[in-house]
């Protein structure tokens, strides 16, 4: 017993760093890659063109909102680590982990894409139709979720969003 909770409580979350650590610098030219075609597929996007708001999961504007992100953070974690890139995509990745899995899916994305505050913007914001953000979800799922179990996980988030 005292071997299986060493287990899951020490040598579990080390494998994970590491396996998250190889993905990050091995496949750096694929990420690169993957955001390009992710970034060309939104642009192509006819769905999300009269948004105010994005409808744009973990891009590079969403994740690097610093005062966004510090209203959502304050009183939970330092808000000075927030202005380091990498912990502001651990942060955004986490905040939208609803259930803690560590995993998101189609639910969490969506929740994740039409989220606003009304102090964001003076302007309406137009949430998609269910059939825009059906849409949305299967572009984002087909382009993030690498091993197609029906989820992003944190290192395919990492990897898109490098």
């Amino acid at each position: 017993l005292l071997c299986r909770c060493y287990y899951f409580e020490v040598i579990q979350p080390l494998l994970y760093n590491l396996y998250f650590l190889l993905n990050l610098y091995f496949n750096n030219i694929v990420m690169r890659i993957s955001y390009v075609c992710l970034l060309l597929y939104y642009l192509s996007n006819n769905a999300a063109a009269n948004e105010p708001h994005s409808t744009h999961f973990g891009q590079k504007d969403d994740v690097e909102d610093v005062e966004h992100m510090k209203k959502h953070l304050h009183g939970r974690v330092d808000t000075n680590s927030v202005d380091n890139p990498e912990m502001m995509r651990f942060y955004y990745f986490n905040m939208h982990d609803l259930n803690k899995d560590n995993r998101l899916d189609g639910l969490e994305i969506i929740k994740a894409i039409t989220h606003y505050h009304k102090d964001d913007h003076n302007v309406e914001v137009r949430v998609p139709s269910d059939d825009e953000l059906e849409a949305i979800v299967d572009g984002i799922m087909e382009s993030d979720d690498f091993n197609r179990d029906g989820f992003v996980d944190f290192a395919e988030f990492m990897k898109r969003s490098n």
